[in-house]
């Protein structure tokens, strides 16, 4: 049994390292056009905690969003074991690593007690309180995709700091029949990063707003991921 965990462990650890190895091939061979980065250059200038949310089927891209080598994100991901292949590979990259699920208290904009949330919330609030920049995919880990759970917007919520959306494309790609539409970005590339503007959600936000706010950049997101898949040829995937 012990040395079966330890293959597994092994496999996880290779696949991780592969899989970082190929997101900076694609990240360093591909043409990328960035927009709207100039406020968020600020923020990291000033050292300011922010959150950064993406669709899951885009995660293959996001280390093309680092720019500015200051900047070490920490992201959040769940506990499966996809998500320790995952981890191992966000290790090899640099980049921080929190294991959980946000659980945020919608009555009192406090921690809510639960074994799977309560410490990665705890993780994510000292991060930001320490200005750090936390990443989030709102529809993962299994769901709907490309709809925004409120887990992120009640974090924001709570500590005030700014949420931003971030939209990944590209020309050559593989698009997978998963829940998530995952998409395999190939090396030797065009490619196109979207930084859309801060959101802030002060924290006398009642939920009935809360709700608005997150229809609205949900709606902006896919506005934009339709719009910049287009911009290559790709017919909009439909929305579940």
């Amino acid at each position: 049994m012990f040395k079966r965990f330890i293959k597994f462990k092994l496999i996880q650890l290779i696949l991780g390292l592969l899989i970082a190895i190929y997101m900076t091939i694609v990240k360093h061979t591909t043409k990328w056009s960035i927009e709207n980065e100039a406020e968020l250059s600020e923020i990291i200038k000033n050292n300011e905690a922010f959150i950064l949310i993406t669709w899951h089927s885009r995660i293959l891209m996001l280390n093309a969003a680092w720019t500015n080598k200051k900047l070490i994100p920490s992201v959040l991901i769940s506990k499966s074991r996809d998500g320790a292949i995952i981890t191992n590979a966000c290790r090899f990259l640099g980049i921080n690593t929190i294991r959980g699920s946000i659980n945020a208290n919608k009555q009192n904009n406090k921690i809510k007690v639960s074994k799977r949330g309560t410490l990665a919330t705890q993780e994510i609030i000292k991060a930001l309180d320490n200005s750090g920049c936390i990443v989030i995919t709102p529809d993962g880990p299994s769901g709907p995709r490309q709809h925004l759970k409120k887990g992120a917007l009640r974090i924001a919520r709570i500590t005030g700091v700014p949420i931003y959306p971030i939209i990944f494309s590209v020309h050559k790609r593989k698009v997978f029949k998963t829940w998530d539409s995952f998409v395999l970005p190939f090396p030797f590339n065009k490619g196109k990063v979207i930084w859309t503007n801060p959101v802030y959600i002060p924290k006398e936000t009642t939920d009935r707003e809360l709700k608005e706010i997150q229809i609205k950049i949900e709606n902006k997101m896919n506005d934009l991921l339709d719009s910049a898949d287009s911009a290559y040829g790709h017919h909009p995937v439909k929305k579940t």
